[in-house]
């Protein structure tokens, strides 16, 4: 709905683009298996006739049980910052080479646009790498992908490429964080930072296309 018709208008005006596929998200796999409730309900009924009453654990036991969790959550937490990581570099390293490639194309100029999470991704790369072929920055209904940090809110001040900042008036929770962009840009004087507001025309498509294509023009 905004990659593909903006990509197809493009060449009309002298523009060649090149599309990036984010990578997946890497799944998880700390996580335990969900059982079946009714199952393991079953289990612990049928355990709880056969076996004898434990116990009743010491404070001892207690206490070495909860070092061992706290063990296992921080070894969950740095496995998944390392995977995050991993992931981050992934999509850094397409954007060098996405780069690089226009580069050898002779692109006079380079525009970074950004959907949704790629948003997020694009606005992180400029943020946290030297690009010095990349002129300006588009954002387009930017969002963070789940459980990523640091926020796009945390981005902005770091961005040195002429930024334009494209929301919908009727997404208001998209509104408001956008609003907080807007104010944390004009705290910290850097290349310029534009929001341009999009209004929603629905059961019209092709109408909404073109007011984008025309606007990120």
């Amino acid at each position: 709905g905004a990659v593909g018709p903006l990509r197809r208008k493009f060449p009309d005006i002298g523009w060649a683009s090149l599309s990036l596929t984010l990578p997946d998200q890497q799944a998880d796999y700390s996580e335990a298996r969900e059982q079946d409730p009714a199952t393991t309900d079953a289990a612990t009924a049928d355990k709880s006739k056969e076996a004898p009453k434990a116990a009743e654990p010491s404070d001892a036991d207690k206490a070495a049980a909860a070092e061992q969790e706290a063990a296992a959550e921080t070894e969950r937490a740095a496995a998944a910052d390392e995977q995050a990581k991993a992931q981050a570099e992934q999509i850094f390293a397409r954007i060098d080479s996405a780069i690089s490639f226009a580069q050898q194309n002779k692109a006079r100029s380079i525009v970074l646009l950004g959907h949704g999470s790629g948003a997020y991704w694009a606005a992180r790369y400029l943020s946290e790498r030297q690009a010095p072929l990349v002129q300006k920055l588009v954002m387009l209904t930017a969002r963070e992908p789940l459980d990523t940090k640091p926020l796009l809110i945390e981005l902005v001040p770091a961005l040195k490429v002429k930024t334009s900042d494209f929301i919908y008036k009727e997404q208001t929770q998209a509104r408001n964080a956008a609003q907080e962009r807007l104010q944390v840009s004009k705290r910290k004087k850097g290349p310029g930072f534009t929001q341009v507001v999009l209004t929603a025309i629905p059961g019209n498509s092709a109408a909404e296309q073109e007011q984008m294509f025309r606007r990120v023009r």
